[in-house]
């Protein structure tokens, strides 16, 4: 049972470090395209 145990940590933690690793690069997208529409916005009113 122990072994088990221990396997089914090691998914769990797998699995925790994917999501986690998914979040980091998912915010990092976000920032990204906040910060590019930011830009836009600052040209636009520089245009208008």
């Amino acid at each position: 049972m122990q072994f088990s145990l221990t396997e089914l940590q090691n998914e769990i933690k797998e699995n925790a470090q994917k999501l986690l690793s998914e979040k980091v690069d998912l915010l990092e997208l976000i920032k990204k395209v906040d910060d590019n529409t930011r830009i836009d916005n600052e040209l636009w009113q520089l245009v208008k």
